[in-house]
């Protein structure tokens, strides 16, 4: 036929849920996104055809962050959550950088270490991520004092991070989400997907976190680089979706 359809606006929009969609055929920080670095870490839209979001660092322990300039998101007992990007990033010392994406309060350089990368989201958060000195992904989520990874809805921990078997990085394109459901009014059921796959542990169980509502605080949504050598660690993102129910 020579052309396709596009889809009716009433199946493709939902008004009962809240919805961030961006192509990035434009970026001025400090509108829908605020950018924030170190030293020399950029966030720039690249001068060419592709719309996309260009993150850099060039030297040790430098970041990039891209975050929505409002706090838009917040664990609300009975509402659904969803985070997906497409994400391609380049590391030339192979495994010496750190990148996180999702949701956290707040989006900054110090949600991911120095010096190692591990996360230290604080508060509320829930990220797809990886460390320097590792080639997978892994898993962290965090709802003030209350978050747990047990599967059955106690407080016994603040945090919880799984390493996944996922390969990470390499400049190959994936498709990072973020399911999160709720079980109760109080219980959430938080799962990491790459390329529509749900993450598995060394165990090779699917890694599900059940996170206990507490008192919950607004959280921002985009990503953290963070490099630790003196060459060119470049993310690209080609789009960024989240939604939650209203």
């Amino acid at each position: 036929m020579g052309h396709e359809l596009t889809a009716n606006p009433a199946r493709r929009f939902n008004r009962e849920v809240y919805e961030l969609f961006d192509d990035f055929d434009q970026f001025v920080t400090a509108d829908l996104w605020t950018s924030a670095v170190v030293g020399t870490g950029t966030v720039t839209r690249p001068a060419t055809a592709a719309t996309n979001i260009r993150l850099l660092s060039t030297a040790d322990n430098d970041a990039a962050v891209l975050a929505t300039t409002g706090e838009n998101f917040k664990f609300t007992g009975g509402k659904s959550m969803y985070a997906e990007c497409q994400l391609t990033f380049t590391d030339p010392q192979t495994s010496l950088g750190s990148i996180a994406f999702g949701w956290a309060d707040a989006m900054a350089a110090t949600l991911l270490a120095d010096d190692g990368g591990a996360a230290t989201v604080i508060n509320d958060g829930c990220i797809i991520y990886k460390i320097e000195t590792e080639l997978v992904w892994r898993f962290h989520t965090e709802l003030g004092t209350l978050a747990n990874k047990a599967g059955d809805g106690s407080s016994s921990a603040p945090t919880a991070s799984t390493v996944s078997t996922t390969a990470s990085g390499g400049g190959v394109s994936q498709q990072l989400s973020i399911d999160i459901t709720p079980r109760s009014s109080t219980i959430f059921e938080a799962r990491p997907f790459v390329d529509g796959v749900q993450l598995k542990d060394a165990n090779g169980i699917p890694i599900m976190h059940a996170l206990a509502l507490g008192t919950a605080t607004d959280m921002d949504f985009g990503f953290v680089m963070k490099g630790f050598h003196a060459d060119d660690m470049i993310a690209t993102s080609d789009y960024v979706y989240a939604s939650q129910v209203r």
